[in-house]
């Protein structure tokens, strides 16, 4: 019998999958009480009049609009619902040009939307018009809605984006932990079907859920395996204070990471 994943490595209440994730969640053993994630998307191809840095360095990315291996929206609502239990929460990160589709691709797909929400990442992604310096996550449900940890935080949160990172979309820990923190509880499970550099799992693990994660590329995988193992070697030290400091930035005086 074929595996449905390459690789699967258990790392605490991690466990990471290396596999396109249509064909690992329908085999996974548990249906999880949220999802958090930022999927691989388009981005806008040509115009380019000055040659960029960074993950949109020419050597990078030839700008046709594919930083990495993408899925159509349309495909990934269907099997991230049936991974979820009845009633479940689920963040979608996604950019201004595909807030709409993803939204139509994600309701069609037997989600409900509760709110637009938006991250404020300070660093800007130069283009000519305008500099871009956020993104958005859509906070859905299914079954039935639940009341989030602390409903006096804003839909705006603010906290930088990691710097020199490995992941070229790479997602703070910070940004992640607030999701985990409002929409899961101690112990549950939280699904990440494009785990890239493992955000969710480790900010899951650090406030003590316990976290699946699917990743497509190899090296990628393997990249989010030694992240998992570093924050474990470290007590989540880093990611706690991060977490703290930004939580406070952002007026939020709940959420501690001793809850």
């Amino acid at each position: 019998m074929t595996s449905a994943w390459v690789a699967k490595e258990v790392i605490g209440d991690c466990i990471l999958y290396e596999g396109d994730m249509r064909a690992v969640l329908p085999e996974l053993a548990e249906k999880a009480d949220l999802c958090a994630t930022d999927p691989p998307y388009r981005l806008t191809s040509g115009g380019r009049g000055q040659t960029m840095g960074g993950k949109f360095h020419p050597d990078r990315y030839d700008n046709k609009g594919d930083l990495m291996q993408v899925l159509p929206w349309a495909k990934m609502p269907a099997p991230i619902f049936a991974a979820l239990k009845e009633d479940a929460d689920a963040y979608v990160m996604t950019n201004s040009k595909h807030v709409a589709r993803s939204q139509i691709a994600f309701e069609a797909g037997g989600f409900k939307h509760h709110e637009l929400l938006t991250w404020d990442k300070g660093a800007v992604t130069r283009q000519p018009f305008y500099l871009r310096c956020q993104e958005f996550t859509h906070y859905l449900w299914k079954g039935r809605a639940r009341h989030i940890a602390d409903g006096g935080a804003k839909t705006r949160f603010a906290c930088a984006a990691p710097k020199n990172h490995w992941h070229p979309t790479a997602k703070p820990t910070s940004l992640m932990a607030l999701y985990v923190l409002q929409s899961s509880d101690l112990g549950g499970l939280v699904l990440d079907p494009f785990a890239g550099s493992a955000a969710t799992l480790i900010a899951a693990a650090a406030f003590g859920r316990r976290a699946i994660g699917v990743e497509l590329k190899p090296r990628f995988f393997d990249l989010a395996c030694e992240a998992v193992h570093a924050a474990y070697a470290d007590g989540f030290a880093q990611v706690h204070a991060a977490w703290d400091r930004d939580r406070l930035a952002n007026n939020i005086r709940g959420l501690a990471h001793a809850a």
